[in-house]
């Protein structure tokens, strides 16, 4: 997992199986990051597969980097037009052969699938949940996303919305 600002995501995504987490704070260099993400690889040469949810653009571009030959790259992060990113389809894509799939929506199928994994309970998925919050600090929970800052000191990682708590 590569990430910026939060540094509690990367703690959390060692806890769900991540082998390997990059802070971007500490690697500012995109070659660097490309560099230790093809060195910690199975192969050498790069991920087998690559998940972009970050909805950054630079990050689908670095993204594709971050893969070997022969390999796929999921969108799931831009659910909102955040901008353009420059690619070169024959160096980024033909030459390397790979796949670009993108994940919108949530097929019911997608939901059967997942519930065998959440039940066998080997991964702590309820963390992933930081904040619990009434309806009226849906501002208070919108900024700090935006923002990468606390809500009551303490560091965000999903916050979800509850109308009925008060």
């Amino acid at each position: 997992m590569v990430s910026k600002r939060r540094k509690e995501r990367l703690e959390l995504a060692k806890k769900l199986g991540a082998d390997l987490t990059i802070n971007m704070e500490e690697i500012p260099e995109q070659e660097e990051r490309i560099h230790i993400v093809r060195e910690n690889s199975l192969s050498g040469y790069g991920a087998d597969v690559v998940f972009e949810c970050a909805s950054v653009p630079e990050a689908f571009s670095e993204g594709i980097k971050y893969l070997r030959d022969s390999t796929t790259l999921c969108e799931v992060g831009h659910f909102a037009d955040t901008g353009s990113v420059k690619i070169n389809p024959c160096s980024d894509i033909l030459t390397k052969n790979i796949r670009i799939e993108g994940i919108y929506d949530n097929e019911p199928e997608q939901f059967v699938r997942a519930l065998p994994i959440l039940e066998r309970n080997e991964f702590p998925f309820a963390e992933i949940i930081s904040h619990r919050s009434p309806l009226t600090r849906l501002k208070d929970a919108v900024n700090a996303i935006i923002t990468g800052s606390k809500i009551d000191g303490k560091e965000v990682v999903k916050v979800v919305i509850d109308p009925e708590k008060g």
